[in-house]
């Protein structure tokens, strides 16, 4: 080996680690956001369980319940605490989660004591997501709202 080709290859084994260096920050753009694409599909997928979770127990709960103004509004917040609790792991940081729980579209549950039964119930679920990228995407002052809403027919067990 002469000593011309061992100073040229000695002065190409720092090109390969300054090209990486100056290609770094372009190569980290894409994968910082498909990483924050991912995380907001997750979030979104949990936050919709959440809201179907509590949607089925609602749509399950009996005639004697839905009725009463005493259970209706008690089972409301158990599915509330339904949702919330499936979305608490996704929260630990920011604040609380939104659940709004509805025995027939228009109405809240507070009991139902003539009338007919509601066709349905209705759950929303609503969180925000915060960057967990160090501030690198741009989701407002409160994040990016991430919202699931589920509508399930009332079958009103006796």
């Amino acid at each position: 080996m002469n000593i011309v080709h061992w100073i040229s290859r000695r002065r190409q084994s720092g090109a390969a680690a300054v090209e990486l260096a100056l290609l770094m920050p372009l190569l980290m753009v894409p994968v910082i956001y498909l990483a924050y694409i991912g995380t907001l599909l997750y979030h979104y997928t949990v936050v919709h369980k959440a809201a179907q979770d509590a949607a089925r127990y609602m749509s399950s709960i009996t005639v004697e319940e839905i009725r009463s103004q005493q259970f209706a509004p008690a089972a409301a917040n158990i599915a509330k605490t339904i949702a919330r609790t499936e979305v608490a792991e996704l929260m630990q940081h920011e604040g609380a989660p939104t659940v709004e729980v509805f025995c027939g579209v228009p109405r809240e549950c507070i009991g139902i004591r003539n009338g007919p039964l509601p066709d349905t119930v209705f759950v929303r679920v609503e969180v925000y997501l915060r960057d967990p990228f160090l501030g690198q995407i741009d989701t407002g002052i409160w994040g990016m709202l991430i919202s699931a809403s589920v509508e399930m027919p009332y079958v009103g067990y006796k």
